[in-house]
């Protein structure tokens, strides 16, 4: 069985990628997924890994958040604490 673990990231620029994609949403009645992680990443080097489901992004739980808002959490907070599965 896997466990949930907690995965943060902090950006030093606002503009600085953190290395992942992700795949899944709401509108498909799946949850969020992790489809890419970019070698050398800030992802990466905080063990996020491809097939991870993201279960809550600092407060706010993923279960029924769609593709777009998922991005948007992902792009736009400068500090992130995944609960990743």
């Amino acid at each position: 069985l896997r466990e949930i673990r907690q995965v943060t990231m902090k950006r030093h620029k606002s503009n600085e990628g953190l290395g992942f994609s992700i795949r899944g949403g709401s509108e498909h009645g799946v949850g969020i997924y992790v489809s890419l992680v970019e070698p050398g990443s800030l992802a990466e080097k905080q063990g996020l890994r491809i097939g991870d489901q993201i279960m809550k992004v600092n407060d706010k739980v993923f279960d029924k958040v769609t593709h777009a808002e998922a991005v948007k959490v992902r792009d736009l907070v400068r500090s992130l604490v995944l609960s990743a599965l």
